[in-house]
């Protein structure tokens, strides 16, 4: 891209080291037959500055030089670029990128009326979409899916980081400004079973523990849950639950019934009823007797307090791993 533009898709097709680097444009948006009318419309010019940008082995790197010269084989435009002789790296990111298959829809306020777009993937940072018309880079946006997608998402507020044309339509990455709590465990949740399907190469535990609690509850108790024996997700609907125990190794299910909206009884006979999750073992975390103690497998009293999650539900996940070995 010219310095401070939008990014434009190229091509490295070769280069002289320590001399220049040479570009091709696959998806130029020049239209006009004519030389003059391609110059005047490649998005950078020669003997102007450039950043270039570029990913190799999980780094991204970048560098800013000169366009030495711009031609044209045929109807596609080259440019050769002097060869960098220093350059920027950093990780590419932080978090695991989801593809996503779908529809979405994108609006530049909530009052505003949404149109169509094409979602690409998405990562607890941001979401990547095609659209028919670019947007300003730094723009403000909200994308929503539809609920019965793979990942609801509600109009969740997003900002415009990139811009590349490719085949006449816009893909633009965006960073996410604020998500709900539910909306961020349900992308965090989405990822882990991705990365499972890979063949766990994140290295994340085999076997999985979930915590149900209300996304909208004030205390988070299950933020401080990290256990040795399984990997704890924490979900905020029950379609989470359901999701996560067909895709994974769930050995357990932590209810947190405190909360009086949290019909916690009913989601265990939800659990119970389904001949696919009957063999999950359920836990209850609360205070007395809020639920049928014969859809129970392992009842947290918090009553008492001095309740230590951690060590609780990794003892009984060891004896429900040593149970089912041999």
């Amino acid at each position: 891209s010219s310095v401070g533009r939008e990014r434009y898709l190229a091509t490295v097709i070769g280069w002289k080291e320590g001399e220049f680097i040479l570009l091709e444009f696959p998806q130029s948006p020049i239209q006009s037959s004519s030389t003059a009318s391609k110059m005047r419309r490649l998005p950078i010019r020669a003997k102007s500055e450039t950043v270039v940008r570029f990913m190799s082995e999980g780094v991204a790197y970048g560098f800013r030089e000169m366009v030495s010269e711009i031609a044209y084989f045929g109807s596609e435009p080259y440019c050769k670029i002097d060869w960098p002789f220093d350059f920027e790296r950093a990780p590419i990111r932080r978090h695991h990128r989801v593809p996503l298959i779908g529809e979405c829809a994108v609006a530049t306020s909530k009052n505003d009326p949404m149109v169509p777009a094409r979602p690409c993937d998405v990562s607890e940072s941001g979401i990547a979409l095609f659209h028919d018309e670019p947007m300003s880079v730094n723009s403000r946006l909200v994308v929503s899916t539809p609920r019965h997608s793979r990942l609801p998402i509600d109009a969740a507020a997003a900002e415009v980081r990139n811009v590349i044309e490719v085949d006449g339509k816009f893909r633009m990455g965006c960073e996410f400004v604020k998500l709900p709590p539910s909306t961020h465990m349900a992308i965090r949740n989405l990822a882990t079973v991705d990365i499972e399907s890979r063949g766990g190469q994140s290295q994340i535990a085999k076997h999985y523990v979930l915590g149900l609690t209300p996304p909208q509850a004030e205390v988070r108790v299950f933020d401080q849950v990290h256990l040795k024996k399984a990997h704890f997700i924490e979900c905020g609907t029950v379609a989470e639950c359901f999701h996560l125990i067909y895709a994974l190794d769930v050995v357990a299910l932590v209810i947190n019934s405190c909360h009086e909206e949290w019909k916690a009884e009913e989601i265990c006979k939800l659990i119970r009823g389904s001949q696919d999750t009957s063999d999950v073992r359920i836990v209850v975390y609360g205070a007395g007797d809020q639920v049928d103690p014969s859809l129970v497998d392992f009842a947290i009293d918090i009553s008492t307090g001095g309740v230590d999650l951690n060590t609780l539900i990794d003892a009984y996940v060891e004896e429900v791993l040593d149970a089912r070995s041999p």
